[in-house]
C-alpha cells in the first residue's frame, strides 16, 4: 500500500517516576507533535539518551559494586 507510513516507538524514562506519571507526559508530549514528525536514526537516539542517563544523579542511591568482586586494582 503506497502512501502508508507505520511507526512504533519506545519510552524510556529516567528517575523514578511512576508509570501514569510517564503516561501522563508522554500524551502531552505526542499531543504537541506535528502530523510529520522528525526522525532521528537509532544511534542518535541511543546516544542522545546516554547523555541524559549521565546526567541524572540518584538520590539515596547506594555506590554501584564491582561486578567481580575486585573493588581494588
Amino acid at each position: 500500500m503506497q502512501g502508508l507510513l507505520s511507526w512504533a516507538a519506545e519510552v524510556w524514562a529516567l528517575g523514578t517516576p511512576s508509570d501514569s506519571e510517564v503516561h501522563a507526559e508522554m500524551t502531552a508530549r505526542v499531543a504537541t507533535l506535528s502530523l510529520t514528525p522528525a526522525t532521528v536514526p537509532p544511534a542518535e537516539a541511543i546516544e542522545r539518551l546516554g547523555r541524559a542517563a549521565a546526567a541524572v544523579q540518584p538520590n539515596n542511591a547506594e555506590p554501584a559494586k564491582d561486578p567481580a568482586g575486585d573493588s581494588e586494582s
